[in-house]
């Protein structure tokens, strides 16, 4: 999803830059809810410690004791995580929750609200984070903390904002703004107030925070926090690089300190209110279009940085031709812009940045009410439908994504198919390469048999049937199918059930953005099923032939 999909991203640059590779490991259980709060998961398996030169640790995905094995194992950690793990210290890369939280309450103090609420889960340290950077703002802005005033939710969801609402309204004096933990939760504060008669920001401001594309299509359009997780990403792959060369590190949290104020409506910020507006300066205009463009790989990244110098030069002059700018040069700028970002997100981030550049360039103030910005309304337009545009193609994409599904559906499902261990029903899917290992003996006997291996583009045959320790796993051949500068890694999900443990399953496949555990660890229980049926039909086979 948005934020494992950005951070994997930034390492994988981060990664390029360096000619590493990127295996992923995945070890959240297919059946664990995305908003599921809890401890770090009980994986055990060593999958790939033969290959790894460094591990970098993602959230809630391994636990102390599988990080100490690691580290006993001479292999390096770094952690990118919202969970304090006391006991195991390490370097740890964390987004900018404290700082972005504290600029977000200071601009709600800005608009002159001095009962300002928070909202969020505080079993999770990233919310912690971003509740004592609310309450650092209002120290720093000389007002007092009310504890009545933190409202505490169960999870990160639109479901956890809106049973905040009752609690809200139940205050003895109501606050008149809120600092919200996720835009997630915002959205269903909102509606929730919405629902009954609340206007937002009429009656109650809000700020939220990681500037999801929900919030800015949302009525109101929701003010946030942008945490830009790529860098936090491209952090953690510095600070991994560091630590397998064998520098010595401080131990504590290192931020990017890139946390960026995306204004819109929630907050007070309306179209006409020239006080407020935010400061966009087009190196975050920059930052936005090399967010998706820079790969790691140091030719074709200077190459797309002068692309982006020259473009951002283009913007700049478009802006300050303001009204008097021609249609023909709206469409140019926009089709300079679709040959460099194609990415929804990234051309979401560019429209609202450069939106808010152009009504206040500079950070400067207008001469009066009645100037006119130096946007026209012809770059508005153009900019919105180009959006659109690309939200429609991603569309077009999760489309074609269902259509792959039903592809491994038919492929996996049909009782008259092959047999599913040769990998033949990743025909007709995005995956350049894949191998499946299934357990030679008990799980932990750490074991593998290579039962099938899948490369269109390379006869890998010769590999079915090796016996592998599941330290080696995914196989070399397999690992350096993936292209990282082609945003390509080598994806491991395990091939279980709650009852049966079958093996591990590796794919190459295209990093982005919007990459998706579910897809895959889908695949993997579906596998399971085919395998477990199978099984069945040969024990079946077996009892009914004859002696």
């Amino acid at each position: 999803g948005d934020y494992y999909g950005e951070v994997v991203a930034g390492l994988t640059r981060e990664a390029v830059a360096s000619d590493a590779r990127v295996v992923v490991v995945a070890t959240l259980q297919e059946f664990v809810p995305r908003e599921q709060v809890g401890a770090p998961t009980g994986f055990s398996t060593p999958v790939g410690w033969d290959h790894a030169d460094g591990v970098v640790a993602v959230t809630l995905a391994i636990g102390e004791s599988y990080l100490e094995r690691l580290r006993s194992a001479g292999i390096p950690v770094v952690l990118l995580s919202s969970t304090q793990i006391e006991s195991f210290q390490a370097p740890n890369a964390r987004p900018d929750n404290r700082t972005g939280a504290c600029a977000a309450v200071t601009h709600l103090v800005g608009h002159g609200h001095t009962r300002i609420g928070f909202v969020g889960n505080h079993e999770q340290q990233d919310i912690r984070d971003r509740y004592i950077g609310y309450l650092d703002a209002l120290e720093e802005c000389g007002l007092d903390a009310d504890p009545a005033l933190n409202f505490q939710v169960r999870d990160n969801s639109v479901l956890g904002g809106e049973e905040a609402v009752p609690a809200i309204l139940g205050s003895q004096e109501r606050p008149t703004a809120l600092m919200v933990a996720t835009d997630r939760n915002a959205i269903g504060l909102i509606k929730a107030f919405e629902a009954i008669g609340l206007a937002v920001p009429q009656d109650i401001a809000v700020f939220a925070f990681d500037n999801v594309a929900a919030s800015s299509f949302s009525n109101p359009t929701i003010s946030s926090v942008d945490a830009t997780f790529d860098e936090v990403g491209v952090l953690a792959g510095r600070l991994i690089n560091r630590a397998i060369r064998g520098e010595t590190m401080p131990i504590g949290t290192y931020s990017p300190g890139s946390a960026v104020l995306t204004v819109r409506e929630s907050c007070g910020c309306g179209v006409d209110d020239r006080r407020h507006k935010p400061v966009v300066s087009h190196a975050f205009i920059r930052q936005v279009l090399e967010s998706e463009l820079l790969t790691g790989d140091k030719e074709a990244d200077k190459t797309a940085r002068r692309d982006v110098d020259e473009f951002v030069g283009e913007v700049i002059r478009v802006l300050e031709l303001g009204e008097s700018v021609t249609r023909r040069e709206v469409g140019t700028l926009i089709t300079k812009l679709q040959s460099l970002a194609t990415q929804p997100d990234t051309l979401r981030r560019f429209t609202e940045a450069m939106m808010s550049s152009a009504q206040w360039p500079g950070g400067a103030p207008l001469p009066n009410e009645e100037s006119s910005p130096p946007a026209s309304a012809k770059v508005a337009s153009a900019l919105w439908q180009m959006q659109a545009g690309a939200f429609l193609r991603q569309s077009e994409e999760a489309e074609q994504a269902i259509v792959e599904q039903y592809v491994v559906d038919a492929g996996l499902l049909n009782p008259n198919g092959g047999d599913p261990r040769d990998l033949r029903w990743l025909d007709g899917t995005s995956v350049a390469a894949g191998v499946l290992a299934l357990w030679n003996g008990p799980p932990k006997s750490g074991n593998l048999t290579v039962a099938g291996v899948y490369d269109p583009d390379h006869d890998h045959s010769a590999l079915v049937g090796d016996e592998i320790s599941i330290e080696s796993f995914p196989p070399t051949a397999i690992v350096e199918r993936a292209n990282e500068a082609a945003r390509e890694i080598c994806l491991v999900v395990p091939v279980a059930t709650r009852e049966h443990d079958w093996g591990m399953l590796a794919v190459v496949t295209k990093s982005d953005r919007s990459i998706a555990r579910e897809n895959f660890q889908h695949w993997a229980s579906l596998l399971c099923a085919s395998l477990e049926s199978r099984e069945l039909h040969q024990s079946v086979s077996d009892a009914n032939s004859p002696e």
